[in-house]
């Protein structure tokens, strides 16, 4: 049971939990000023609840944080792919289309050799022929 004092010179260390520091005769009540265990037990319970709600809140903080930075990192991936496979195809168009004109160029080329070579024969030819009628005069 709690033991009752009634002075409040007695240092603490004398008391356990629940005794009863100051004690009213009249009214038959104690108002302790060390409380009884259950209520440290409910602050300690309380300190650990708040110490495991912090914990499990910065780790969700963190874990979200990873999670994010992930997810934005494999979206720049995909995006410089997509950019490469543009460039890519792009600077393969882009090629065809030079490769293609530098053929017309070719041909074009060749044909204007060809029109050149046979307009030196036409004109052999009729050097050949204006020599011939030359000689048969």
């Amino acid at each position: 049971m709690a033991k009752k004092y009634s002075r409040l010179t007695v240092t603490e260390s004398r008391f356990e939990p629940g005794d009863c520091v100051v004690s009213h005769h009249r009214q038959g009540r104690c108002s302790s000023l060390m409380p009884p265990e259950r209520n440290n037990n409910k602050k300690a319970a309380t300190i650990v609840v708040v110490v495991v709600v912090v914990v499990v809140v910065v780790v969700v903080v963190v874990v979200v944080v990873v999670v994010v930075v992930v997810i934005i990192i494999i979206i720049i991936i995909i995006i410089i792919i997509i950019i490469i496979f543009i460039l890519f195809f792009l600077f393969n168009q882009i090629y065809s289309w030079f490769k293609a004109e530098a053929e017309e160029d070719e041909e074009k080329e060749e044909e204007e050799e060809e029109d050149e070579e046979e307009e030196e024969e036409e004109e052999e030819e009729e050097e050949e022929e204006e020599e011939e009628e030359e000689e048969d005069e």
